[in-house]
């Protein structure tokens, strides 16, 4: 009877592991990888593991057997707390409550039948909604509830291919600067993703223009006269991309984070609204909602 029991326990706690593994190690802590399908699948299947350990083995030291099931998990959130990547620990402390969750209705038999439609609509908000909405973008938004004022920094030059600063051109107008260079996948990523939407903005705001701010790799001081061949290259129409040149880099250097590609909205005022740094096609969505909101709200101002 022993025996049994220890072999079942040993089965369910690797299936336990290896799920979690699978689902919340590897996909649902890093956004560049995370999706809503594999978050909605991770925090069912915690659920349902929760319950079926609680249910099957029958245990009489019920916070032990907790433990030492949603062990795993319990030691990835630690990990991500101290080491602090991007807050990767709220993927896994979601699927910690659904395992818990799981785990505490397991007591009775029909239980499960009135408790998964609830985790499942549960579920479904976090993944499809909130997750993407709130931790990808909020929690990566910087400068947020206060505007830095630029309009008097006379070092700032974007120049065109003609070498003229075409900063002073767009005073009067809210401008959304996307920052790239040749060694960014995920700018030209952005740019096949978001380039038909924000021309779209263009066209509904008239005083709203975006721009795509080359800056160049730190062993790089001259301009890429190249451009039109990288972009040909990735398959980009630079004809219909108005592509400027960060000069010495240094409005990238003296108002943005490291990081590409990094987007920046500047108000009619010349005051950074938001900078966002980072893009996953995976939340292509979520930056276009966050992006038409925020366009619109500083148009009608």
């Amino acid at each position: 009877m022993i025996s049994i029991f220890a072999k079942s326990a040993v089965f369910y706690q690797i299936g336990f592991q290896l799920l979690y593994m699978l689902f919340v190690g590897f996909f649902t802590l890093d956004v560049h990888f995370a999706n809503s399908v594999t978050i909605f699948i991770a925090l069912i299947s915690s659920f349902l593991i929760g319950f079926f350990i609680r249910q099957k083995i029958q245990w009489t030291n019920t916070m032990r057997l907790f433990f030492i099931s949603s062990s795993g998990l319990l030691l990835y959130v630690l990990m991500a707390f101290i080491t602090d990547v991007n807050n990767w620990y709220i993927g896994p402390c979601a699927c910690l409550v659904a395992h818990s969750v799981g785990f505490a209705v397991a007591s009775g038999n029909a239980t499960i039948f009135y408790s998964t439609p609830l985790i499942v609509l549960l579920s479904v908000y976090y993944a499809f909604f909130w997750f993407p909405e709130k931790d990808f973008i909020v929690n990566k938004m910087q400068n947020e509830g206060q505007h830095i004022y630029i309009r008097n920094d006379t070092l700032i030059n974007f120049l065109d291919v003609s070498g003229y600063n075409q900063w002073g051109a767009a005073e009067s107008k809210i401008v959304f600067i996307e920052t790239w260079n040749e060694h960014c996948g995920a700018c030209f990523q952005a740019m096949r993703d978001l380039h038909p939407f924000l021309k779209e903005q263009e066209q509904q705001y008239k005083n709203f223009t975006h721009v795509y701010l080359y800056v160049p790799p730190e062993r790089r001081k001259e301009q890429l006269y190249d451009m039109d061949k990288v972009f040909i290259n990735k398959r980009l129409p630079y004809n219909d991309m108005d592509v400027l040149y960060d000069k010495d880099s240094y409005f990238y250097n003296r108002y943005l984070n490291g990081g590409f590609p990094h987007f920046v909205l500047i108000g009619t005022n010349q005051e950074i609204i938001f900078s966002l740094n980072g893009y996953s096609a995976n939340f292509a969505n979520t930056y276009k909602r966050y992006f038409r909101k925020s366009f619109k709200k500083q148009s009608m101002r």
